[in-house]
C-alpha cells in the first residue's frame, strides 16, 4: 500500500555555481569538500574536462556531476550534492536571514 507524503520544511544552504562568473565567494563548506576528494563528501573541480568545466562530487549514490548554472546544496547532515537550476527553482524559496536561525 502506498501513501502520499509531504516533505518536511527545512532550511538548506545552497550555492549557485556559475564558474566564477558571479564574483560571489565560494562558501567554506564547498572549499572544504574540494580538499576531501576522492572521499565521501569530497569534490573535484575539472575546469578542462572534455565536456566543459564541471564539479564532480562524491556522494552515497556515487559520483554526481555539477555544471555551471547548477546549485550545489549542503543538506541537513552536511552532505553536498548538485541540483539543476530548474529543479531548485521549483523546490526551494529563499529564506530571509531572520528565518534561518529558527
Amino acid at each position: 500500500m502506498t501513501f502520499k507524503h509531504r516533505k518536511k520544511p527545512l532550511v538548506i544552504e545552497a550555492y549557485h555555481w556559475l564558474f566564477n562568473k558571479s564574483g560571489a565567494p565560494t562558501p567554506t563548506w564547498l572549499d572544504l569538500a574540494l580538499h576531501k576528494w576522492p572521499y565521501m563528501g569530497g569534490a573535484i573541480f575539472e575546469p578542462d574536462h572534455d565536456d566543459g568545466p564541471r564539479l564532480t562530487i562524491a556522494t552515497l549514490k556515487g559520483d554526481m556531476i555539477a555544471i555551471p548554472g547548477d546549485y550545489i546544496i549542503r543538506g541537513v547532515e552536511g552532505e553536498i550534492y548538485p541540483c539543476k537550476q530548474s529543479v531548485f527553482d521549483a523546490s526551494y524559496d529563499k529564506v530571509e536571514a531572520e528565518e534561518k536561525d529558527e
